[in-house]
């Protein structure tokens, strides 16, 4: 008889952060954190900021629209690599945390 053995989805450690300050100059994400980084989550904490995942680079007229207290989850090497934010119009700030992902034992 075949015997099955249940797969362990991984679980998220959250390991890291960053604060962001977002001004006129689009942002990569913190090489060093983000290299190791399976997921990250970045609130939104003030003013408006635009953002791509998928490789142009914003600017203050083109990207997704955020505002304070949105949420952005990055997930995988590409979203993660490729993330660019900028201010829409006035300097604003952004905190990232950073996840791996482990298989519990």
């Amino acid at each position: 008889a075949l015997a099955f053995l249940p797969v362990k989805e991984p679980e998220i450690v959250w390991d890291a952060h960053e604060a962001l300050t977002v001004s006129s100059t689009a942002l990569a994400l913190t090489k060093n954190l983000a290299e190791n980084a399976d997921k990250v989550l970045i609130t939104i904490e003030t003013a408006q900021l635009r953002y791509f995942v998928h490789g142009p680079v914003p600017t203050a007229t083109t990207g997704h629209l955020l505002s304070a207290g949105d949420i952005v989850e990055l997930n995988g090497r590409a979203e993660i690599d490729q993330f660019r934010i900028i201010r829409a119009s006035i300097d604003g700030s952004a905190l990232c945390s950073f996840g791996r992902k482990v298989i519990s034992q």
